[in-house]
Formats: structure tokens, C-alpha cells, sequence
């Protein structure tokens, strides 16, 4: 069962008199809309009205915890494993969450498919420390446009200084997760206009990172490269 925040959300659902059931706004893959003007850019002509809220306030959907035998996260959002484990207790974090599914496993909460979210653009993951990481993506974007693509990097404040002279979007900060959460499918959609080829910087999944790096390791199809790794 889910309740919407959004005022205009809810002011919809006590003027219908009658129990919603609905599908997402979105189309299957693709990054999630987090503005009317995405559901417009996807299902345009497919529906008859869209209702514009506004952008949404968190970016990422809701947190979905499965309460069948230890309480599990199936898949994390605003709402975080520490909030939730300070009102119930332990509680647990799916293996698919930052994992591909295994061969034969069945998705036990939507968005869970080993390539979700996902623009046109190829997108690769980047960890490492913030100097690791910008050192490695500078080279690999130096190497995709001697190759002639188009490439743009996913980048944080505390980073944006390396990539001086280099495409690039600011998503937020890596000390507040919740901001790069906002913006995570806002920035790919954007990106995804200009550039066949995204690098984005890994961050700790703690907190509300949780949330982002499930996002964005599904949006890339696990496509990672650890710079911790390399001299």
C-alpha cells in the first residue's frame, strides 16, 4: 500500500470517491519521469490528461520493505535502511539491490531487472575516492572522443573542479546523497539528449546512496570500473 505526499496527488484521490489502482507514468526501462514535462516527452499521445504536481521532491521511488519473515529492503528510496532500523529494528538489504538478479531469480519488487532506468546513452560507473575516480573518467573520456563519440560526465561539487574543459553536470553533493537522488533521472534524461556516452562517479551506499547507487548500477547494467583498483 502506498500514499502519495504530494498535495495534488492526494487532493486527486479524495475527489475520485473510489480506490486507485494505477501503473507508474513511465515507460518500462526508461529513467523514471520526475517532472510532468518526462511523462509528456514518454507517453504523449498514449494517454488523454496529464496532471502536473510539480517536480518530484525525492527523485526516486518510493523505498519498497518486505515484512515476510526478517524485514527486508527489496528496493531502497527516501525513506532509508537507518530510518526504518531506528523504528523496527534490524533490518535487511536484498542482494539484488546492488546485484545483478541470478539466472532464474524472480524480481521480488519492480526495477529490479539487471538494466533499468536507462537512457539511450551508454552509461559506466566510476568508484573509487573522488581524485581515483575523476582521474579514471577523465582518461576514458580523453579515449571515447578520440574515438569520436559524445560524452558527457555525471558529476558531484566536490569533483566538478577536475573536469574543467570537459562536458559535464553537476548532480549534487556526495556528503547528501539526497540531492543526487533528485536529480539522478532529471541529469540522464538531459545528458541523454547530448551524449552517447555517460561516466558517472560512484558513491558510498549508505544512507539515501543506498537508493542512488541502485539506481544508477541498473541504469549502466552493472557496466563498473573499480579506479580503487588501478595504479
Amino acid at each position: 500500500v502506498r500514499m502519495p505526499q504530494n498535495k495534488t496527488a492526494r487532493a486527486l484521490i479524495a475527489k475520485s470517491g473510489v480506490p486507485i489502482a494505477a501503473p507508474s507514468a513511465n515507460r518500462s526501462g526508461r529513467p523514471s519521469p520526475t517532472t510532468a514535462q518526462h511523462v509528456l516527452d514518454d507517453l504523449g499521445g498514449r494517454i488523454p490528461l496529464i496532471i502536473d504536481g510539480g517536480p518530484c521532491k525525492y527523485g526516486v521511488e518510493s523505498t519498497v520493505l518486505s515484512l515476510v519473515g526478517e524485514p527486508t529492503i527489496l528496493r531502497p528510496g527516501a525513506i532509508t535502511r537507518e530510518m526504518l532500523a531506528a523504528v523496527i529494528g534490524e533490518v535487511r538489504v536484498s542482494e539484488s539491490i546492488l546485484n545483478p538478479m541470478k539466472a532464474g531469480e524472480v524480481a521480488a519488487s519492480p526495477g529490479m531487472k539487471y538494466q533499468h532506468y536507462a537512457p539511450n546513452a551508454e552509461v559506466v560507473v566510476v568508484q573509487g575516492n573522488p581524485e581515483q575516480a575523476a582521474k579514471r573518467i577523465n582518461a576514458l573520456y580523453r579515449e571515447a572522443e578520440a574515438e569520436g563519440r559524445s560524452v558527457e560526465i555525471a558529476a558531484t561539487e566536490q569533483t566538478k573542479a577536475f573536469y574543467r574543459g570537459k562536458r559535464h553536470l553537476v548532480l549534487g553533493d556526495r556528503n547528501e546523497p539526497e540531492t543526487l537522488c533528485a536529480s539522478l533521472f532529471s541529469a540522464l534524461r538531459e545528458m541523454d539528449t547530448r551524449a552517447d556516452l555517460i561516466l558517472a562517479e560512484g558513491i558510498a551506499a549508505e544512507d539515501e546512496g543506498l537508493a542512488y547507487m541502485n539506481r544508477l548500477l541498473r541504469a549502466a547494467g552493472f557496466h563498473v570500473i573499480d579506479a580503487s583498483k588501478e595504479s
